[in-house]
């Protein structure tokens, strides 16, 4: 009966957990916030103290590779919050492995307004980019509205994006032409 918004990988502060949960405090008794993957102890102290109303679940028992799906697939919602102060991070859209995940099991993404992000946004509309983690419940509850139109816009981000065996295909041609 729950409404599951997942942040899957590491549990840190460079990744939002304590902002996360602050702002789960405010979701509505159908909604959990689920944080999955590694953690620090002390950001893991601290989202259990900040989480007064039990928004927060803490999954940090690591589960095998082939079982990572299965995570995903449970959830309404995938975050994916990178810092704005790492390249790096906020060119993930097209190469993080949490986005070709949702992206595969249908879940549509929420995640900060970088270029790539607001493309897969915008374009392939199977998620919705944010200014600040304030403005998350707003944005969870317009994906909840339209949920299944974002699930199946997902599923086709994955073949055009993500799908090995359907882009596999550029890499040869790209053989072919050297």
């Amino acid at each position: 009966d729950q409404k599951v918004i997942l942040c899957f990988g590491l549990i840190t502060e460079d990744r939002y957990a304590i902002e996360l949960a602050r702002v789960a405090q405010r979701f509505p008794d159908d909604w959990v916030l689920v944080l999955h993957g590694w953690g620090t102890s002390a950001t893991i102290k601290e989202v259990k103290a900040l989480d007064r109303r039990e928004k927060v679940k803490m999954s940090i028992e690591m589960v095998p590779s082939g079982r990572l799906q299965e995570v995903v697939a449970s959830a309404d919602i995938g975050l994916a919050f990178y810092s704005p102060t790492i390249n790096n991070d906020r060119m993930t859209a097209f190469s993080s492995e949490k986005m070709a995940l949702y992206a595969q099991c249908g879940v549509p993404f929420i995640a900060f307004d970088y270029p790539g992000y607001r493309r897969l946004a915008n374009e392939d509309q199977f998620g919705l980019v944010i200014d600040s983690i304030e403005d998350m419940p707003d944005v969870i509850n317009r994906i909840l509205t339209s949920h299944e139109e974002f699930r199946q816009n997902a599923y086709q981000a994955f073949d055009k994006y993500y799908n090995f065996a359907s882009n596999f295909f550029r890499v040869i041609e790209s053989i072919e032409h050297f």
